[in-house]
C-alpha cells in the first residue's frame, strides 16, 4: 500500500487511500490467492479501511479548530484511528481468537508509532549496513532499543485487568451480522453528517 501511494505521488497524481487499499488488495491476491483466507491478510486489510473510512468521520469535528494542546491532539487523534482499528478487526478476532481487547484502544497508542520506528529503522539497518558497515551497527544500535521498547509497552498493556475478554465460540453468522450492523452504523454516520453539513 505504501508502494502504491508513494508512486501515486511520483506521478503526481491524487492520493485516495481507497484505491490505493484496492489496488494493493488486488495485486496480492493474484500473486498469491490463498493470502485471502490467512487471518493476518484479512486483519491487516479490514484495521486499514476501518481508519480510512470510521476514523475521517470522527475527526472531522475538529478540523479547523485548535482544540487543545498538541499533546490533547495527538491523544484524541490516536484514539479514534485506534477505535477505528479495532472496531473493524473486532469481528474476525472474535472468531478467529475467541476474545477482544480493549486495552489495544490504550496500547495502540505507543505500540503503533513504536512499530512504525521499528519498521523505519530496519530499512535503515539495510540500507546503512550495506553502504558503510559503522553506520549499519549504529542503526541496528538503536533499533534493538526500540525493538525492547515495543515488547516493554506490550507487556505493560498485557498486564492490565480485564484488557482481554475471552468470548464463548462465536459464529459465522454472529461475526456476518457483527459486520453488516458495522457498516449500516457507518452509512448512517455518514448520511447524518453529510446530511447536516
Amino acid at each position: 500500500m505504501s508502494t502504491v501511494f508513494l508512486l501515486a505521488f511520483v506521478i503526481e497524481r491524487d492520493q485516495d487511500m481507497l484505491n490505493t487499499v484496492g489496488f494493493a488488495l488486488l495485486a496480492m491476491a493474484l500473486a498469491d490467492p490463498r493470502q485471502l483466507f490467512d487471518v493476518g491478510f484479512q486483519l491487516s486489510f479490514i484495521c486499514v479501511l476501518s481508519i480510512v473510512l470510521v476514523s475521517p468521520m470522527f475527526l472531522l469535528p475538529w478540523v479547523g479548530t485548535e482544540g487543545g494542546s498538541s499533546l490533547l491532539r495527538w491523544l484524541r487523534e490516536g484514539l479514534i484511528v485506534s477505535l477505528a482499528a479495532w472496531a473493524g478487526s473486532a469481528g474476525i478476532t472474535a472468531y478467529v481468537f475467541g476474545n477482544l481487547t480493549p486495552v489495544g484502544l490504550l496500547a495502540n497508542l505507543p505500540v503503533v508509532p513504536l512499530a512504525t520506528l521499528v519498521t523505519a529503522l530496519g530499512v535503515g539497518v539495510v540500507m546503512t549496513g550495506s553502504l558503510f558497515s559503522p553506520l549499519g551497527e549504529l542503526v541496528a544500535g538503536s533499533l534493538h532499543i526500540a525493538l525492547n521498547l515495543l515488547v516493554a509497552a506490550a507487556w505493560f498493556f498485557s498486564l492490565v485487568p480485564g484488557g482481554v475478554w475471552a468470548l464463548p465460540q462465536v459464529s459465522t453468522g454472529i461475526v456476518c451480522g457483527y459486520y453488516i450492523l458495522f457498516v449500516a452504523g457507518l452509512c448512517f454516520v455518514r448520511n447524518r453528517y453529510v446530511s447536516t453539513n
